[in-house]
């Protein structure tokens, strides 16, 4: 073999070991991409209300809470619980009006909606809610399970 036709087999055997280079890359950048999976919650999964939220929360402990029609819903992954809003323990008036929930930096849930700002107490599992801007009544309001 001539040193002609070995200088042309090496810069043959280098391109190819470019290419092969380059299509590994570029395959392993294609499918190293995460996978996300989503599943589709309803009524027929326990979701109290087939509307859709105005506003969704991931808490630090990972439950996910949501507004519904008549209370807010939490959701652990596997099951719903819901809490419905009612003035006084006796009392079966409803305020389907929660539009909002978040959680501050001190891990503490709130809800929001049309005259009503509440808190979690996740020891007793509700939440404590009052009525505002109506300073004739100070009415509180509990969300019971």
């Amino acid at each position: 073999m001539n040193r002609r036709n070995h200088l042309e087999m090496k810069k043959l055997i280098n391109t190819a070991l470019i290419a092969a280079l380059i299509i590994l890359i570029l395959y392993n950048i294609s499918f190293s991409q995460e996978i996300y999976r989503f599943n589709k919650i309803g009524l027929k999964d326990g979701l109290p209300s087939g509307t859709a939220p105005l506003s969704i929360v991931q808490d630090s402990l990972g439950f996910i809470w949501f507004p519904v029609l008549g209370g807010i819903s939490k959701y652990d992954g596997f099951k719903f619980s819901s809490y419905k809003t009612f003035i006084g323990p006796k009392d079966t008036t409803y305020f389907p009006e929660i539009f909002c929930v978040f959680e501050d930096s001190n891990n503490d849930l709130w809800v929001a909606g049309n005259n009503i700002l509440g808190k979690y107490d996740r020891a007793k599992d509700n939440f404590y809610c009052y009525k505002i801007f109506e300073p004739s009544t100070e009415s509180l309001l509990t969300f019971s399970v």
